[in-house]
């Protein structure tokens, strides 16, 4: 961990953000939170699965949340699958996620194409007088 805290510790000084993956669940408890300092916490799908019908798992997803606010962290829930539980999760205080729900995994030349896609919506139109 000592050598972890030191690598991302040099990584963020230089301008990278740090994320934690599979939060909560295996080696990513709390404290690895509060040791590793991230600027992105991901609530492992574990959690997610079950957000709504496991009381725990709200549970657990709300201190997470709680917890990253409280650090300045981006909160992202992994494998989001279906509506009810981007919901909950939405109730809970997740503003990002990734999953299923959002989109399957696509090969590159699909995922370029999607931010190619995605850039010319977001573009306001030269014309717009409202832009001028």
């Amino acid at each position: 961990m000592k050598q972890a805290v030191a690598v991302t510790g040099e990584a963020s000084k230089r301008g990278y953000r740090i994320s934690l993956d599979d939060t909560s669940a295996g080696h990513n408890g709390l404290g690895h939170i509060q040791d590793l300092n991230p600027d992105i916490i991901k609530i492992d799908k574990k959690f997610v699965d079950v957000a709504g019908p496991v009381e725990a798992a709200d549970a657990i997803i709300e201190v997470v949340v709680k917890l990253g606010q409280r650090m300045g962290a981006v909160i992202v829930a992994e494998g989001i699958e279906t509506e009810d539980q981007r919901a909950t999760l939405a109730i809970a205080g997740v503003t990002q996620g990734q999953g299923y729900l959002i989109s399957r995994p696509v090969p590159l030349g699909g995922f370029h194409t999607m931010i190619r896609d995605h850039e010319l919506v977001a573009q306001p139109a030269a014309s717009d007088p409202q832009m001028a």
